[in-house]
């Protein structure tokens, strides 16, 4: 980080800041491990926030669904409770 900030570069961003110093230091091989793991990272989130998404949806779906069936229920009685069959 400190070579970074010398070569006028960002030393809080890794991605084309710290990264080009370490590359040309350690070598491109330490920087690509790096990458690879962001990348597996970033994969991982969004799979992640799809799955919550998906069960957020099903789980609307289901509290409008029940909220439907609470209402026609609620219709029914108070249509039976109308209606004479005599």
């Amino acid at each position: 980080q400190k070579e970074a900030k010398l070569a006028g570069l960002d030393p809080e961003i890794w991605f084309q800041n710290v990264e080009i110093i370490a590359a040309r230091n350690i070598g491109r091989e330490t920087v690509q491990y790096v990458s690879n793991i962001y990348k597996y990272y970033i994969a991982y989130s969004l799979i992640m926030e799809k799955s919550r998404l998906k069960k957020d949806l099903k789980n609307q779906k289901t509290a409008a669904y029940n909220s439907s069936l609470r209402f026609l229920s609620d219709y029914q009685l108070m249509f039976d409770s109308k209606t004479d069959y005599n």
